[in-house]
């Protein structure tokens, strides 16, 4: 990566931070005006992050980079733009919180900003970021939560209520997503940057909340949803990108070519020749912002080991994208794609959460997803839309048109669907469980205190078809899976026009399976004024994966391992950073395999 351009901006970058970590205070400010109280708490952090792994070429298209050996141009810039010790990120961040009461009323307002010197100055290794591209992740402002609140009483018991941009969090998951928290969407490109906090991973929404006591130990609530809002995505060509068609701003899809995607690219938008572009029709299809509620109701019992249960019901619009098309007209012309997020997936689930008398804190929570939208492989549907009769999204269309004499055969059958749209993906029940366990070790190490956090999960598909007879998720960067030509062979290895490139990926491996499970641990150690009044706290953390979970967004991946290492530090409960390694291994179909790096992080409160 060429670094040149930039170097004073990093220069700069660093300075402002470093004023900023020497300049601060350590208290909130508070004030009063009249009868509101008010307090600011500002923080102001530096990050920066390193690649540490070389790439892998087997996610990376031929034509891309020499000895590549990938099955498509479309799941690689994210790779390519970074080699190995590059800097994959340089941000400065800031956060304000402002809290305003007055008696039982009162309104809260956090805002953020960020400026990324890498996307916004340097040059990537392979492609430049679009302007979507650095919108999405180069520079940008936040008003996240802004919402005014009223506490009261009805009679004896409690009731507050909410309204305005906020966050909702329901249920009992610490680590695993896909459950019952599934009121706010997630900010993925926030969870990249470098002492990344947990307000920042879920985005506030338009809603109003309440909270009612029906009686001491009995309490009802309720949302109501004013917009919808979806999953802020890696955007495309940033380090943790693994797609380069959904997010804004991305695509088109190339369909092949046999050279460099960039010379592709210009001669599409120089309109030179005719170029095997699958365009993406915009806008996307985006649901309503009405119709997303839920309702929960939450039970204490003293009798049964102090323990909390909680029922919930909720109806919501998908926040995460999937790809729906429309097929080419004739062998000659080309399909489109358009991003879609599909509407009313409801969503009902019970939780418990207790303490045992040995000090174990006990979390766990089931959840039903009826209506659970699963993307086909992408593979198989772009081949699809090309009237491939190799997809079998395409002979699952085709199909019933032979079955009911509309169609002759396949051959006939696949050429009536020429210019049809469809979408591309099924819907499910979908079964997600997880449980927590959290304990405190005192004097352990030399530590005052060993803080363990794990939690366990699984989901399950009762009803997910045969791979001979559907494909669901496995990025679309390993190309077709098996295709059995009848007679012993393997299309995916033989097929003129839709064989993979790498023959490797011609397994039904890597697929989202009916059932699939996980485990998440976090050990922490406490060493108080370790030094010259700094608190140190050394941090293992690691998942372990078996099975792939419904996609997109699924939380395991089938052979993944994924270790953190972290050294994190504070001081005088203003100042704090520390320094972190990731590694990922195990998954022969985890795109992140290569995306091994290191990151530091300072941090001020004030």
């Amino acid at each position: 990566m060429n670094n040149k351009r930039s170097g004073m901006n990093k220069i700069k970058t660093l300075a402002l931070a470093v004023a900023a970590l020497s300049a601060a205070g350590s208290q909130a400010i508070e004030f009063n005006a009249g009868p509101v109280v008010g307090q600011l708490n500002t923080s102001i952090s530096y990050g920066v992050g390193f690649r540490t792994e070389e790439q892998d070429l087997s996610q990376i298209h031929p034509a891309n980079k020499a000895g590549a050996t990938g099955s498509t141009y479309n799941y690689d810039d994210g790779t390519l733009n970074y080699e190995k010790n590059d800097m994959i990120t340089n941000v400065l961040k800031g956060n304000v919180d402002l809290e305003l009461v007055w008696g039982d009323a009162g309104a809260f307002f956090r805002g953020s900003a960020f400026y990324d010197s890498v996307i916004m100055d340097d040059d990537p290794a392979f492609k430049e970021y679009s302007d979507e591209t650095k919108d999405a992740a180069g520079q940008g402002y936040d008003l996240l939560d802004a919402f005014v609140w009223y506490n009261a009483y009805l009679g004896d018991t409690p009731a507050s209520l909410r309204l305005g941009r906020q966050v909702v969090s329901w249920g009992e998951s610490t680590f695993i997503l896909g459950g019952i928290n599934s009121i706010n969407p997630v900010n993925a490109s926030a969870i990249r940057k470098p002492g990344v906090e947990v307000k920042e991973v879920l985005l506030p929404v338009n809603m109003a909340y309440g909270s009612f006591g029906l009686t001491d130990n009995v309490t009802l609530e309720a949302f109501y949803q004013l917009e919808w809002e979806k999953t802020r995505p890696d955007a495309c060509g940033t380090f943790f990108s693994t797609v380069d068609i959904i997010a804004d701003g991305c695509g088109p899809v190339i369909l092949g070519g046999g050279i460099d995607e960039r010379t592709i690219l210009d001669n599409y938008n120089n309109n030179v020749g005719t170029q095997p572009i699958t365009e993406r029709i915009t806008p996307d299809d985006e649901p309503s912002d009405d119709g997303q509620f839920g309702i929960a109701l939450r039970w204490y019992s003293e009798a049964l080991g102090d323990t909390e249960f909680g029922l919930y019901h909720m109806n919501i619009h998908s926040r995460l994208p999937y790809i729906s098309g429309t097929a080419a007209v004739d062998s000659s012309s080309f399909p489109k794609y358009q991003v879609v997020y599909p509407e009313d997936i409801k969503l009902t689930g019970v939780s418990f959460s207790r303490g045992t008398e040995s000090g174990w804190s006990i979390g766990g929570e089931i959840s039903l997803k009826q209506d659970y939208p699963l993307q086909w492989n992408s593979f198989e549907l772009i081949l699809g839309g090309t009237l491939n009769d190799m997809s079998l999204l395409l002979q699952q269309i085709a199909q019933p048109l032979v079955d009911s004499g509309e169609a002759s055969d396949l051959t006939d059958a696949v050429g009536q669907l020429a210019g049809e749209s469809f979408d591309g993906f099924d819907r499910f029940d979908v079964w997600q469980a997880q449980m927590t366990f959290i304990k405190f070790f005192d004097q352990v190490l030399g530590a005052s205190r060993l803080s363990f956090v794990s939690e366990i999960g699984a989901t399950y598909i009762p009803d997910l078809p045969s791979l001979s007879e559907a494909r669901y998720g496995r990025s679309g960067a390993y190309g077709i899976g098996t295709v059995p030509d009848g007679s012993g062979g393997d299309r995916c290895l033989t097929d003129a026009k839709g064989a993979n490139l790498n023959s490797d990926y011609c397994t039904n491996d890597g697929y989202v399976d009916d059932v699939s499970y996980g485990i998440r641990a976090r050990a922490s150690l406490d060493y108080p004024n370790a030094f010259l009044g700094v608190n140190f706290k050394p941090q293992l953390s690691i998942g372990l994966d078996e099975g792939t979970a419904p996609e997109p967004g699924g939380a395991f991946v089938d052979g993944r391992i994924k270790t953190d290492l972290a050294l994190n530090f504070d001081y005088l409960n203003a100042y704090s950073g520390g320094i972190a390694y990731t590694m990922y291994e195990g998954s022969d179909y985890d795109q992140l395999k290569d995306r091994d790096n290191v990151s530091l992080n300072l941090k001020v409160t004030f």
